[in-house]
């Protein structure tokens, strides 16, 4: 899947004909490549911690109007489906969830860009809707530094 993504994605954008070409990881990402990368990061994280009976299960908000996608991962007995829905409302109470805990000293957030909130039984994933964001690299990517923030106690 590296290759692959790198060979779709990564190379013709590092090496574009001409300024005026389509620029693959700038295009907004399908919700099929949304759902790829979900289901990449759950199961990466799901390989990687065997023992445990509980699997990680995920669920896409979208907003178009906002140009960003919220993944929002669970602990299921069972692995469910990824499932996508249009939400501008889901992300716009998220988004309002963030910035209260972001509040330091008077200032606000403005700009949130690759964000990962964690709470006691979910992790909340805010990402531009370009297709660099959505790849299966970039799933496998968000994994190991979820797994990483989770372990270092930093989530």
């Amino acid at each position: 899947m590296l290759i692959e993504d790198t060979v779709r994605v990564f190379e013709p954008s590092s090496t574009p004909a001409s300024p005026e070409s389509d620029i693959p990881t700038l295009k907004v990402s399908s919700e099929e490549h949304r759902r790829d990368y979900a289901r990449t990061l759950c199961e990466a994280i799901n390989q990687w911690a065997t023992r445990s009976r509980l699997r990680l299960s995920g669920r896409i908000f979208v907003s178009r109007k906002f140009g960003i996608g919220l993944l929002t991962i669970t602990k299921a007995e069972q692995l469910e489906f990824c499932v996508e829905q249009e939400s501008p409302e889901q992300i716009e109470e998220t988004l309002g969830q963030i910035q209260k805990l972001l509040v330091r000293g008077g200032q606000h957030v403005a700009y949130l860009r690759g964000f990962s909130l964690f709470e006691k039984d979910r992790v909340h994933i805010l990402k531009p809707l370009n297709l660099r964001h959505w790849t299966r690299t970039a799933a496998l990517n968000d994994a190991d530094q979820l797994v990483d923030a989770f372990l270092t106690g930093d989530s």
